[in-house]
């Protein structure tokens, strides 16, 4: 009965511990999203001004860093996910060669400037659409090509992409500084570096393998990799796909919307600063509110085409002025919730609060000029 009761005390304080760290995980990812909002969206309406050589190589040498930041905060975020195994594939019909091709294309230029020698070997017989998670399958090449640029400091990547009738294959090779075989048994353990001493040369926080392992067991497909120190690595990834059979899609109108009304609801007052200037350069008309309750006072005093509503704010939250909005004012206006909040249960409760979309921040301008022209299309 000790032992009983024991193991039960045990198992209860492990769960509260894991739905601590779940919650925050939660706060500090809204924590450190809303700042970097700021952050990534001012540099990209400073990349837009006139700017001398000088002052344009700064900006890129700052908007690699904030990019960096962003993948570390992923990363702590989907081995979150991972690890309590809330995470689930997004599956769609995906161009599969236009992927794999944008980012070879990608990578060939990053590696122009580094010294290393870029090639691509793709398939042209590769199936046209195919029912998978693109944004995985990017995320897990993009893992293992930039490794491999980053470990070859003078050499020769090569990608080459080919696939069978049920399975893509993926095969990754390099001529960098390898790996022995003490270093391959933990090559996907969590927070682990090959190149852990105080001079390492690579960034990073050591989760970007174990992701990708548990990204590939997850889409049910095998990694393995061959390695030797000082003469290269290479890895194979097999996923398997089911083909979708081709529809006539409607394309999506490039054209930019009409100038509309929209109401912001940001507490943050850089948010603020960002927001509306990125929606007036589209020419639309920006009413500010700091908070839900000011967002219900000004709904009921103005009219507006759309609300762009935050998560997290003093007075009232964005999820009750949105419940307050559907059900008390019966309004019908489109609101996005605009949120630093990112999980799937933050963006499911939005939803049923009867928010219209969901955008999590940071938001870049083409994504949300897309979002608004998507959603007023429908």
């Amino acid at each position: 009965k000790d032992r009983e009761y024991a193991l039960n005390l045990a198992k209860n304080r492990a769960e509260e511990a894991s739905l601590a760290k779940s919650q925050f995980l939660t706060v500090m990812s809204h924590e450190i999203r809303t700042p970097m909002n700021a952050i990534v969206g001012m540099l990209e309406l400073l990349a837009d001004s006139e700017l001398n050589e000088k002052q344009s190589r700064w900006l890129n040498y700052a908007n690699t860093s904030a990019d960096l930041l962003l993948d570390l905060i992923s990363d702590v975020l989907d081995f979150s996910k991972i690890e309590s195994g809330s995470l689930q594939l997004d599956v769609k019909a995906t161009d599969i060669y236009t992927l794999v091709k944008n980012i070879a294309s990608q990578f060939l230029e990053t590696s122009q400037s580094m010294g290393v020698i870029f090639s691509s070997e793709i398939k042209t017989g590769l199936p046209k659409t195919i029912d998978t998670d693109s944004a995985r399958v990017g995320q897990i090449l993009f893992n293992i090509l930039d490794n491999a640029i980053k470990f070859t400091k003078v050499g020769t990547v090569n990608f080459k992409v080919d696939s069978t009738e049920k399975e893509l294959i993926f095969e990754i090779s390099d001529t960098g500084q390898g790996m022995s075989q003490s270093q391959l048994e933990t090559i996907y353990d969590a927070f682990k570096q090959h190149d852990d001493g105080v001079n390492r040369q690579a960034e990073g926080i050591g989760l970007g393998l174990s992701i990708t392992k548990s990204l590939v067991d997850l889409m049910k497909g095998t990694i393995t990799v061959v390695s030797e120190p000082n003469v290269g690595t290479k890895f194979t990834i097999v996923i398997p796909f089911t083909l979708v059979k081709e529809t006539t899609h409607t394309q999506e109108q490039e054209q930019s919307l009409e100038p509309i009304s929209i109401l912001v609801t940001e507490d943050n007052k850089t948010n603020q600063v960002l927001i509306k200037t990125f929606l007036e350069k589209l020419n639309h008309h920006v009413t500010l509110a700091d908070n839900g309750q000011q967002a219900i006072e000004k709904v009921q005093a103005s009219t507006f085409d759309l609300v762009l509503m935050d998560m997290m704010m003093p007075v009232m939250d964005g999820i009750s002025a949105t419940k307050y909005m559907r059900e008390k004012l019966n309004l019908t206006i489109p609101i996005v919730a605009l949120t630093a909040n990112a999980s799937k249960q933050d963006k499911s409760a939005c939803l049923e609060a009867g928010m219209d979309k969901v955008l999590t921040k940071p938001i870049r301008f083409h994504d949300l000029n897309r979002a608004l022209r998507i959603l007023f299309s429908q």
